[in-house]
């Protein structure tokens, strides 16, 4: 899935607005603006065809106030209001603008306007994007929105359809991972995949938090009795909520968990592979494991043999057999042959 990309506007709490205004943003934003003014000016009218078959949309900052350009310097939503206006996707007319802020309490609403300045999505209350992040980049969460109904939280797409009724108490992204959306209905949370709008995981559990950076990988789910398992984006249930803690960590259908006081790496089946030789397993790729043994890196494979011993101070992989490695302070490439 593509991610849509966007300015950050607020934080990754749904509902409150972030009323700092950063100064790089603006920066960037007037380069980009002098950039697009540029071009509209130096290019022939063949080129300006070229570049016309797709239209795309920035929020811009002039004399303190938020407005909408598009990629030809047109003014598309003058510069007057009084916070940045958030487009969730460049190529599509939906500018979500906030107006009646309170910045005491930093609460506020909005409307979404498209190209022409007409309202549209005016059958619900306080449209949002839904902001993520990887804690490098931002996005937005493509074709979904958040709105409101008598108090309570639901999903529309792009064009107006409902995808997930009202009735939550909150909506967010689930933080560094695309299609997957956190809902919470009386102090429990669930999951949705929001490019279908399908419910993943019933708002049941006390916490959902991502295995890996892959939705694919799966979802941790903590259960009232604090134990854990794991759950998959096709809903099924591959490790039962029965470990004391399960690790950030997966591929190849291994799993890191903690059971009965022991670290161990078990398959999809539950059936424990090694429980022994390491303080931590830092990555898998295939049928191999980044390890820490007494603080220093090293490698195993799924029968506990030494690929590469644990003496090194890092060990990242660069392709399926060769590591980027760190000792005595300097970094090298090493083969998981070496002995």
């Amino acid at each position: 899935m593509s991610k849509s990309r966007g300015k950050r506007h607020d934080d990754l709490g749904p509902r409150k607005l972030n009323m700092k205004k950063v100064f790089a943003t603006v920066i960037a934003i007037v380069v980009i603006i002098m950039i697009f003014i540029s071009l509209k000016n130096l290019l022939t009218d063949d080129s300006k065809k070229d570049i016309s078959s797709l239209t795309s949309y920035i929020s811009v900052f002039e004399n303190n106030k938020w407005g909408v350009i598009d990629n030809k310097g047109n003014k598309i939503i003058d510069t007057s209001y009084d916070e940045m206006i958030v487009i969730p996707d460049e190529n599509k007319d939906i500018f979500i603008c906030p107006y009646d802020i309170n910045y005491d309490n930093e609460t506020y609403k909005t409307k979404v306007l498209n190209k022409d300045g007409k309202e549209i999505f005016t059958n619900y209350q306080n449209i949002k994007a839904i902001e993520n992040t990887d804690g490098s980049d931002v996005w937005y969460e493509n074709n979904v929105l958040i709105y409101m109904q008598d108090g309570k939280y639901g999903l529309v797409d792009f064009d107006g359809k409902v995808l997930v009724n009202a009735e939550y108490d909150n909506i967010y992204s689930l933080q560094g991972i695309e299609n997957s959306i956190i809902i919470e209905k009386d102090g429990k949370k669930g999951l949705i995949n929001c490019a279908t709008g399908q419910i993943i995981i019933d708002a049941i559990y006390a916490d959902i938090m991502a295995v890996s950076e892959s939705y694919e990988n799966g979802y941790i789910v903590k259960n009232a009795e604090n134990k854990f398992g794991i759950i998959l984006p096709d809903k099924k249930e591959v490790l039962e909520e029965k470990y004391d803690d399960i690790k950030k960590v997966a591929g190849n259908n291994y799993y890191v968990v903690v059971e009965n006081g022991t670290l161990e790496i078990i398959n999809k089946s539950g059936k424990v592979i090694l429980n022994s030789g390491f303080d931590s397993v830092e990555k898998i790729q295939v049928d191999k494991f980044i390890i820490t043994l007494n603080g220093l890196y090293g490698v195993i494979d799924n029968k506990g043999n030494n690929v590469i011993p644990a003496e090194y101070q890092d060990l990242k992989f660069a392709t399926s057999k060769t590591l980027i490695a760190k000792k005595n302070e300097k970094y090298g490439i090493i083969s998981e042959n070496r002995r």
